[in-house]
């Protein structure tokens, strides 16, 4: 279709929002702004002079969003101690938390401060 002016890439979820088209002479172009754990159909399409060319269609899921830091409470007695872990709602699938603890020797501890 001509001297090459430009790429036109258009986009929108697949529930049926509004289709947004951006144009870029790039090869590689980063889409932001997108939401977490949504499917996106892509439609790329060359653009010359002589018009726009055939649009490849491209289906895409993007990602879910990155776990938000977890609240930890803890109770002690003599012999234990017991630690309550809450992970906060959002939009993304926990796969695992990973908690970790260090044992803190008694002799670092002392009653009489300096």
């Amino acid at each position: 279709n001509g001297m090459f002016l430009h790429f036109s890439i258009s986009y929108q979820a697949t529930e049926g929002t509004t289709n947004t088209t951006v144009t870029t002479t790039a090869v590689n172009t980063t889409i932001s702004g997108l939401q977490f754990g949504t499917r996106y159909i892509f439609y790329v399409a060359f653009v010359g002079r002589g018009g726009a060319g055939p649009a490849a269609q491209i289906s895409a899921l993007t990602l879910q969003a990155d776990p938000s830091q977890p609240s930890a409470t803890h109770t002690v007695s003599t012999t234990q101690i017991s630690v309550n872990v809450s992970v906060p709602i959002a939009r993304y699938v926990l796969d695992m938390y990973c908690v970790t603890f260090t044992r803190i020797s008694v002799s670092n501890v002392t009653d009489n401060p300096p």
